[in-house]
């Protein structure tokens, strides 16, 4: 399925060039989402996202993490005839889970340039918003949004963004939400992740002239898993040992889609008229008869922020291309920079 294979592709647009400035001076749509699609308010209350969580630059040392013994799966919260698909998947990715170490820098942008044959057809903007919770807990706040510039809009007009929550503690999804305003569709989706239940509610409705859709839906989940967006992120902070292939359930819809990417190795990349090392990972899907499809290939960053520097991917009519234009690194986080769990 193509939309495992990041927010990247799925926010690739036909537009024309415009600033990064422009671009992204007006605020998105906003909203309560759980009211547009309906939602049980019991639900949605205790995953409202509350305020931001105050944290303060830090020049001090990181405390070592201690061991944590790992906690028991309770096997019996998961309905017999999902035991074993979710329990065997659990445990290829704790391996993985146990190797990555995250890589989340508050108020950290990355702004991406997107081509098509060769002209600019947008921007995409990555950001770790503020910290929130998310009823009760603390959680960091990934957005992604796409616009399409003010002289392509007489044309099409565009402005998507996408929101994910990921538990600080746990580094495990607790919500995601995607709105999408286009001239031809709107679409508003939301999914909440319950650990304590092992389940994912999900919510989706698309309003097009011909064609409307909408449904809701709940699913068990693995105990090792991402959101579609929270992947790019998890990716990031994975060893780059040339070689090294990992393969990750995402949940997206309340389906189980299998992301696998692999590490080709070092080499130079020039954008933005700037050289880096950077480290060359191939990505694609796994479908259900075992076989990868959709193939993307991203740069990361060998410096320590593991930036993304560009992509490219093959679709039906030609090829997509990404570069970095804009990179803004944010602060360590100090007052909530508790040891994260390994369950």
């Amino acid at each position: 399925m193509n939309q495992t294979l990041l927010i990247l592709i799925a926010f690739v647009i036909a537009g024309c060039s415009s600033s990064v400035k422009t671009m992204f001076e007006e605020k998105e749509e906003t909203y309560e989402i759980a009211e547009n699609l309906e939602i049980n308010q019991s639900i949605a209350e205790k995953f409202k996202t509350q305020e931001p969580v105050k944290t303060t630059p830090s020049k001090k040392k990181k405390k070592v993490a201690k061991k944590r013994k790992p906690k028991k799966i309770k096997k019996e919260m998961i309905p017999k005839e999902f035991r074993a698909k979710l329990l065997a998947l659990d445990e290829k990715s704790k391996p993985i889970w146990d190797l990555h170490k995250p890589i989340f820098k508050t108020e950290e942008e990355i702004v991406i340039k997107i081509y098509f044959f060769g002209l600019t057809v947008g921007h995409l903007k990555m950001s770790i918003e503020p910290m929130v919770k998310i009823g009760e807990r603390p959680a960091y706040h990934f957005q992604a949004r796409m616009k399409s510039a003010k002289y392509y809009s007489y044309f099409y007009a565009l402005d998507n963004t996408i929101d994910s929550y990921l538990d600080f503690k746990t580094l495990k999804p607790l919500k995601y939400s995607g709105i999408q305003r286009e001239s031809k569709q709107s679409i508003d989706e939301l999914q909440f992740f319950d650990m304590e239940k092992r389940k994912t509610f999900a919510w989706y409705k698309r309003i097009k002239k011909d064609k409307n859709k909408e449904f809701k839906r709940e699913a068990y989940t693995p105990e090792f898993f991402m959101d579609l967006y929270s992947t790019f992120y998890f990716t990031r902070g994975l060893p780059m040992v040339k070689g090294n292939q990992y393969t990750i359930p995402v949940v997206s819809r309340a389906k189980i889609y299998m992301f696998h990417m692999e590490v080709m190795g070092e080499e130079k990349v020039k954008v933005n008229r700037r050289s880096y090392l950077g480290y060359k990972i191939k990505a694609s899907s796994i479908s259900d008869d075992g076989k990868k499809k959709g193939e993307v290939f991203f740069w990361y960053s060998s410096e320590p922020s593991r930036k993304l520097l560009k992509f490219t991917a093959k679709v039906k009519i030609g090829t997509i291309k990404g570069e970095l234009v804009d990179y803004k690194r944010g602060p360590e986080l100090s007052s909530l920079n508790v040891v994260h769990e390994r369950l």
